[in-house]
């Protein structure tokens, strides 16, 4: 959905919206909270909608700079966050999930970013302005695929999902369907990479 058309969005879009993205939300949650209960997945997701729903009558997203589902997205990480603190107080959120979609990779991704690359940064671990630079250009790059290749690789190396839940999240068949998606979706992204990659100017 277009960000330019959130003021007039009508019920029907607005519910046609929470049915296209219901199953991979709780897909997601699920593998997120895996401490939650289906119900309580489902009551996340309702909330969240209505949540939705009360922020575009009241004007309040016309300034939005994300897509809508991302920010639906945040909506419902935050209902859970607040569901696990006050039925699971000991279960440690901070080991589990990140903050949001759009973190740094971390260290422990690395390997992953070397790999959608395909590009060997080892060497330049020393030089953490040109690492970072790389994952910028990354990150961003991987945002501005054609659905479903930007789906499917920020799934599978920014969330950590598994290819079965991206297929679950996304409607394929089987976690085969999703892996050979996701290769042929890396084969694109590897040549843009590349030229970005060889234009740094050191």
């Amino acid at each position: 959905m277009k960000l330019n058309s959130i003021h007039s969005i009508t019920s029907s879009e607005l519910n046609a919206f929470f049915e296209e993205n219901r199953q991979r939300t709780l897909c997601y949650l699920e593998s997120r909270f895996p401490v939650l209960q289906e119900d309580d997945i489902e009551d996340i997701f309702q909330d969240s909608s209505i949540a939705l729903f009360l922020k575009i009558q009241n004007n309040e997203l016309l300034d939005l700079t994300s897509s809508l589902y991302t920010f639906f997205l945040s909506i419902c990480i935050n209902q859970a966050r607040n569901k696990v603190n006050r039925t699971h107080p000991t279960y440690l959120l901070s080991d589990n999930i990140t903050d949001s979609d759009f973190e740094p990779i971390r260290n422990d991704k690395l390997e992953e970013l070397e790999n959608l690359v395909g590009y060997d940064i080892a060497e330049e671990q020393t030089n953490q302005e040109y690492l970072n630079w790389i994952e910028q250009q990354v990150r961003e790059g991987v945002r501005q695929m054609k659905p479903p290749c930007n789906q499917i690789l920020w799934s599978f190396y920014w969330d950590g999902l598994s290819h079965r839940t991206i297929a679950d999240m996304f409607g394929m068949k089987s976690e085969d369907v999703s892996k050979t998606q996701a290769n042929r979706c890396k084969h694109k992204f590897s040549d843009f990479i590349k030229k970005v990659i060889a234009s740094y100017e050191r």
